[in-house]
């Protein structure tokens, strides 16, 4: 007789329920503690293994796949439990088990006909949440069956995006050698560089230049529908070891957006007193001015930057009357 969580009358009355089809399955795995032995008698009294009975509508399979349950899955998918039957958010079995890295049940799941490019609500397949969430062994299960490596999401976003956010850069460069385009922009024009530099990974900020088939000062030098360069995202952030790199592989100090900012005044408006220090010593233009007639200096000034103000000054930064006149103001 199998180990029954609860007395011999609760799986009595789960067996009865089961064979009436009066109790879905979820319900009973439930109640039966999830026990590989009794999930199978269930099964095989009539229990309905596809209905959606969870809350956010999902099933049993979904159920057991975010779970890691690999012996209930393998169970629910020889009892024919829906594959691709999606939940309220259009999850199925397969992006559950993504999510949470469990490598064997996915690989159960597309060996039996799971489809491996599903996408959510947001536009989000098994491959972006392998890679956002940092599971190495899944995302490269899902890469050896053919994942589709440059999928976007509904921002435009791409399973190397989400790794470079977080950086994860073993996943990084695992989707750069199966593919994953380092030009790839999202729906605002940001790439994958930008990305990397606005999070301050200089790590893989080399990797993603090695990587691209591009020159490198395109690269680098590309800009967003904003007009910001990698570097200017790196600056506004402070991250001293990201702007370095970039400079170091012919970013433009000088390059404007289309408001007429610069890295150097970004850095300014921030109080990024060592990344201030950095770009001036690439050369950046300390009296460049924006198209608000601003420069570095009055921008540190409008936001009270003391230890920014006196190394601008002391580098010849001037202030002109327009200048003058708006901090007075």
């Amino acid at each position: 007789q199998p180990d029954v969580t609860g007395a011999e009358k609760n799986m009595s009355e789960l067996l009865t329920a089961s064979e009436k089809g009066q109790t879905k399955v979820v319900d009973l795995l439930l109640k039966a503690g999830a026990k590989h032995d009794i999930v199978n008698i269930l099964l095989n009294h009539g229990a309905k293994s596809s209905y959606q009975s969870y809350p956010g509508g999902r099933t049993a399979l979904m159920l057991a796949s975010g779970n890691g349950k690999t012996e209930i899955v393998e169970l629910l998918v020889r009892s024919q439990a829906g594959l691709n039957a999606i939940d309220k958010n259009k999850w199925t079995a397969l992006l559950h088990a993504s999510r949470n890295g469990h490598n064997k049940i996915v690989e159960i799941l597309i060996k039996s006909g799971g489809d491996i490019n599903t996408v959510d609500k947001k536009g989000w397949t098994a491959l972006m949440l392998a890679s956002y969430y940092g599971h190495l062994d899944t995302m490269d299960t899902l890469l050896t069956y053919k994942a589709d490596v440059n999928e976007k999401q509904c921002d435009d976003w791409t399973a190397l995006m989400f790794a470079v956010q977080n950086g994860r850069t073993e996943i990084v460069k695992r989707l750069l050698r199966s593919g994953a385009d380092v030009n790839i922009t999202e729906r605002d024009g940001w790439t994958a560089l930008m990305i990397a530099a606005e999070y301050g990974q200089s790590e893989i900020v080399e990797t993603l230049i090695q990587a691209s088939a591009t020159s490198v000062n395109l690269l680098v030098n590309k800009s967003n529908k904003n007009g910001w360069t990698a570097l200017m995202a790196a600056a506004q952030n402070g991250h001293e070891k990201t702007v370095t790199s970039l400079t170091k592989l012919g970013a433009n100090v000088n390059h404007a957006d289309k408001k007429g900012w610069t890295a150097l005044m970004v850095a300014s408006r921030k109080g990024h007193i060592d990344t201030v220090m950095l770009l001036v010593q690439s050369g950046a233009r300390i009296n460049e001015k924006n198209k608000e007639g601003l420069s570095a200096l009055a921008i540190a000034s409008k936001k009270g930057h003391t230890d920014t103000i006196e190394y601008l000054d002391g580098h010849g930064a001037l202030l002109n009357e327009v200048e003058n006149d708006q901090l007075i103001a």
